[in-house]
């Protein structure tokens, strides 16, 4: 008798469930919703609101007016159309148009699928009264009824089990387990969507009554005692129904639980193998997480029944988990149906690391990528621990990595222990070196795919330089073939295996490509790129390729290609790896640049494929350029490596360094008259000049004196900021300000000359957000020199953009690796800042190197040395600082030694001492850079004149800190609101109190005065009120807040107030003297003017 084949009812089952029932189920009311639900009113019963609800994430639908609920739409028009499974699964098949195909089956197989069937209906009636026992339903009362009865009549037989003693506390039986679970943490809904039961000791009763004990034995739900009679095997269990693909229970798992656990008892009871239960085929929680895994294309392995549920419950729904076994062949098939990934979460003990490690074998093997979640510093976590944290989905997240490199990157790590380090290249022992090559040989000869093995490969040999030397599958017999077509040139004599072959007449020597003719079926010639089908060989492009490099990077991985169609039109570009590894993406690559076609099959693609990655390079691309952390510089015309030469970049944009290849795109002749790309890198080169570096400092110190020894230095330091920042934690900023025609712009382009044409200057007036996305130029030359202009005080988002810059802070943005992961944007070039403007904040103040600019009238001498200097910038001079970056050891070298020389020199001269160290340490990298350079002889100034303008700098800047910051003008502008005469004032006894060298003002009623002057005062609004209390609590004379205090004493009426010490202000004398004098206004015969005096009020 034919019956319909298990494909096509797996075919059902994988439908989308909102939709199938909506194919069978017409109602108007039945909607399918956005969120992969659907809703409607009630097929079975009459009811005005909807409680109809269907779906997909959880693969159910539930009636709640009826109380009816399935998984499948087999199960929906079973209960609907009131049909049987196989007339149920017919028309299934018809709505959702799938073709039924039918099997022939055996009196045998007909009997075996009837007994699984009986089976399967005995063993979810089981579940559906250990669910009920877990919710405390009726009939799970009646269970409890029975057990009872049961266990006294056992008693009264005298069986030891069966004594009164043994007899559990009924009354706390039903609603512990429950209480248990959710004390756990496990939601109500999960634990319904886990059909979470518990087991009463009544089963066996229950069975008997059906006549099914037999039948209960068989499934492991009893157990036979060896005197006879029966007893419940997962009693006194919480339940963990066990499902198959499809959600039919098939099994049970079953906890003890922590008030009933005995020594010696298991913690949990499995099934037994059975007809219907096979631990090897099943996944804990698969038919809850299939929907999930073929949305996300990966699967998360846990190793227990409340791991699964915990992850699903924080919404990592695409989570299963090996029923106490390990992970077998048929769970990876059916993995594999579903998914592309899996992500093996273990537990992080020792078991758990073993299984991990079999896992990834059998997964690679498989075809499928692998990675882990890691957590190492935690050796008795498990995923359900770690779920229960804060943020667990990120934190989870977070932790994944490949898990080949994983296992490779701590054996390189062990193998670091006793490598030689000392250089700029790791030498690893020879042994560690060979283990660490096994390791790698093991674990990437697992995976069948080709161009997956090759990408592991590649990132093998970039992370740890280790070469792995893996023959491809489809080559393994390969010696074989070589062997047998050595017999058959032998018994042919000396005829040439390529007379088998037909070529086109075009190509009239195939001989000179006999190699790629035998290994791949692939050769290229004359600009076109050939295949072949069986024995014929044809073009199957009107272009030639070449994959110059591949250039690893762990987000970006690219390929750079050539590529020359047969009108002779050339194109040079990169491309994201996984572009070339399908035909149609492949096809879409090539055709963007032009005349370029490919007409190949997909398998003469992958033949081509194989043929490219065996003839590429290897390298980097470089998109920052300046200094590289392999050790040179990097202009976008050549390359400095410095103490050994200097090397051309070809019109390719490529340079070979140690033998690995780089492509710094902005020099690729292609874009060379692109002015929309590669505009700023273009500018970053290396201009040769007949001015020598003496020459040029000397030009630059004539025209603009003593800010010229600031900018000299500055531009030399910035060529070395990455050291700089190494020692330091930061790098100056060199701030220019003053009239307009003062020189500014000037300068700042001759110190940008040290590195190219200056580039654009970034202005300052726009939005934070608009000023944060220009930042970018920050990162896009490594010790590179960026200007910004136009700076205007009272923004505090900028100035707090602009201490970024100082303590080297780069601005993060999401990243599209997840929702939870960030990149950094870094800075890594220095600053120039220039303005008409100058700021007020202390904070900002004492991050600048501050050069006032003011002379506006120049002489014509001045003028015919400015246009000179102007004349050299214009040129290019950059060439001058080839000969700076060939003495990076020395400054390297020297630089943390002379930097703290030089700040302690600096802290003990008399004009220095007393400010804030960030100053200092301004100067000292300044001095530093000159302390490294001077017996050089390339410095047009002395060490006297340096210190001197030096001196001059600080005492500038101390007057601007005392005189102008916001600090300062408050307190201004509150002296001046107490000698007011008219209008609203500040007054001693009204609004203000002094008292023991305290002053005491509610800050709101301060500010509203004192803004109010600050505009008249200043001809500018008042900064903001949160901000200006910011200001004064930062100060040190602030001490502190009172909450309820009596200021005037006028009215009996508390305020608060803020406490500032007077004895740490600037106006200390003055504030003590308006005090005084509104003091004896208010109490004239109480106060003898010859006795008053500080003391009084401190």
């Amino acid at each position: 008798m034919p019956y319909i084949k298990n494909e096509i009812i797996d075919k059902i089952y994988e439908c989308d469930l909102c939709e199938a029932i909506g194919r069978v189920y017409h109602d108007p009311s039945y909607k399918i919703l956005s969120n992969g639900t659907a809703k409607g009113l009630s097929p079975f019963v009459n009811e005005r609101t909807p409680s109809f609800v269907v779906s997909n994430v959880k693969m159910i639908w539930k009636d709640f007016a009826s109380g009816r609920a399935g998984k499948s739409v087999i199960d929906f028009i079973q209960a609907y159309k009131n049909l049987d499974f196989p007339e149920a699964v017919k028309l299934a098949c018809e709505v959702l148009n799938i073709p039924i195909e039918y099997e022939k089956e055996t009196e045998v197989q007909r009997e075996k699928r009837q007994k699984k069937k009986t089976l399967k209906e005995i063993i979810s009636s089981v579940k559906e009264i250990y669910k009920e026992n877990f919710a405390g339903s009726p009939r799970g009362a009646e269970s409890l009824r029975r057990q009872e009865e049961s266990l006294l009549g056992r008693a009264s037989e005298g069986g030891a089990e069966g004594s009164k003693e043994n007899l559990p506390k009924l009354s706390h039986g039903l609603l512990p387990a429950q209480k248990y679970m959710q004390e756990r943490g496990f939601s109500q809904e999960l634990l319904e969507d886990f059909e979470i039961g518990y087991a009463l000791a009544g089963m066996y009763e229950v069975l008997k009554e059906r006549g099914q004990v037999s039948e209960g034995v068989a499934l492991g739900v009893l157990k036979a005692y060896q005197n006879g009679g029966y007893y419940d095997f997962f009693k006194g269990r919480i339940i963990f129904p066990i499902s198959d693909k499809h959600g039919h229970c098939v099994g049970f798992g079953g906890r003890v639980m922590p008030s009933e656990a005995k020594e010696g008892t298991p913690k949990y009871l499995n099934s037994p193998e059975s007809e219907v239960f096979h631990k090897s085929e099943l996944l804990y929680g698969f038919h809850l997480a299939r929907n999930s895994m073929a949305q996300r294309g990966e699967v998360y392995l846990v190793e227990g029944y409340t791991d699964v549920m915990r992850m699903h419950q924080i919404g990592l729904r695409n989570c299963v988990a090996t029923l106490g076994t390990a992970l077998s062949a048929q769970h990876l098939v059916e993995i594999k149906k579903l998914c592309k990934k899996l992500i093996i979460f273990r537990d992080s003990d020792k078991a758990g690391e073993t299984a991990a490690y079999r896992d990834m074998g059998l997964a690679l093997e498989a075809g499928l990528f692998v990675e882990r979640v890691v957590f190492p510093s935690e050796s008795k976590e498990d995923p359900d621990s770690i779920g229960q944290r804060e943020g667990a989905m990120a934190l989870i997240e977070a932790a994944r990595c490949d898990a080949v490199l994983h296992y490779l990157q701590g054996a390189y790590e062990e193998a670091l222990v006793r490598a030689d380090t000392k250089g700029k290249k790791v030498i690893l022992m020879p042994e560690d070196k060979k283990r660490l090559s096994d390791l790698a040989l093991e674990l990437i000869g697992k995976i069948p795919d080709v161009v997956t093995r090759d990408a592991y490969m590649e990132q093998v040999k970039a992370r740890f330089g280790i070469k792995v030397a893996i023959e491809k599958p489809k080559e393994k017999p390969k010696e074989e073939v070589q062997s047998l077509t050595e017999i058959l040139n032998s018994l042919r004599g000396d005829i040439d295996p390529l007379e088998d072959y037909q070529f086109p007449k075009e190509v009239e020597d195939p001989s000179v490509y006999k190699n790629e003719i035998l290994e791949y079926g692939v050769f290229q010639h004359a600009n076109r790129i050939y295949c072949n089908t069986g024995s014929a060989f044809y073009d199957v492009s009107n272009f030639s390729i070449e994959i110059i490099q591949h250039m690893q990077d762990e987000q970006f991985p690219m390929k750079l290609i050539r590529i020359c169609n047969v009108h002779g039109v050339e194109k040079i570009f990169d491309v994201l790896s996984e572009k070339i590894n399908t035909l149609n993406s492949f096809k879409n690559v090539v055709t963007s640049y032009g005349n370029f076609s490919f007409s190949g099959s997909a398998a003469q693609h992958e033949r081509l494929l194989r043929y490219l990655f065996d003839r590429m390079g290897t390298g980097r691309k470089i998109d920052v350029l300046g200094w590289q952390a392999e050790g040179f510089w990097v202009w976008n015309n050549k390359i400095v490596i410095p103490g050994l030469r200097e090397e051309a970049i070809n019109s390719e944009g490529l340079f070979k360094y140690q033998n690995d290849s780089y492509y710094i795109p902005s020099a690729n002749k292609n874009f060379e008259k692109n002015m929309y790309k590669y505009g700023a890198q273009k500018k970053f080169r290396s201009i040769p000049t007949e001015v020598s570096l003496p020459q040029y400092l000397k030009q630059l110190y004539k025209v603009h004196r003593g800010h010229a020894i600031t900018g000299i230095l500055f531009g030399i330091g910035s060529l070395f900021q990455d050291i700089v920042v190494s020692c330091t934690g930061f790098f100056p900023i060199l701030f220019y300000f003053g009239p307009a025609s003062t020189g500014k712009d000037n300068i700042c382009e001759a110190i940008q000359s040290f590195v190219g044409q200056p580039q654009t200057a970034i202005q300052l007036e726009g939005s934070a957000s608009t000023i944060k996305a220009q930042i970018r130029e920050f990162a896009q030359f490594s010790n590179g020199i960026s200007q910004l202009s136009e700076y205007k005080r009272g923004n505090p988002q900028v100035d707090g953009i602009i201490k970024g810059l100082w303590d080297r802070r780069g601005y993060k943005r999401g990243s599209i690796e997840s929702r939870v992961a960030v990149d950094e944007v870094p800075i890594i070039s220095s600053t120039l800042l220039t303005g008409n403007d100058s700021p007020d904040a202390e904070a900002l103040i004492t991050r600048l190197i501050w050069e006032e600019m003011k002379t506006q009238e120049f002489s014509d001498e001045a003028k015919a040395a400015y246009n000179k200097l102007k004349d050299m910038c214009r040129r290019g001079v950059s060439g001058i600082s080839d000969w700076l970056l060939h003495k990076r050891a020395v400054f390297q070298e020297h630089f943390l030694e002379v930097y703290r020389e030089k700040k302690r020199l600096l802290s003990e001269r008399e004009a220095i001492k007393g400010v804030p160290v960030r100053m200092i340490d301004n100067l000292a990298v300044l001095y530093a850079v000159y302390g490294i350079f001077e017996r050089e002889g390339i410095f047009p100034f002395w060490q006297e004149d340096m210190e001197r303008h030096f001196d001059a700098l600080i005492e500038n800047q101390r007057r601007k800190i005392e005189s102008d910051s916001v600090y300062q003008r408050f307190w201004d502008c509150f002296m001046v609101c107490m000698r007011l005469t008219q209008g609203e004032r500040l007054q001693v006894d009204t609004n203000l109190r002094a008292e023991g060298g305290r002053i005491y003002f509610n800050f709101s009623t301060a500010y509203s005065i004192v803004q109010r002057q600050w505009f008249v005062q200043y001809r500018e609004q008042a900064p903001g009120k949160s901000e200006m209390r910011r200001q004064l609590r930062e100060d040190s004379s602030y001490m502190g807040e009172e909450k309820s205090i009596r200021i005037n004493t006028n009215i009996n009426s508390p305020t608060s107030a803020m406490v500032i010490d007077i004895g740490k202000l600037r106006i200390r004398e003055e504030l003590l003297a308006e005090i005084e004098v509104q003091t004896m206004r208010l109490n004239p015969t109480q106060m003898p003017a010859d006795k008053e005096s500080e003391d009084t009020i401190f």
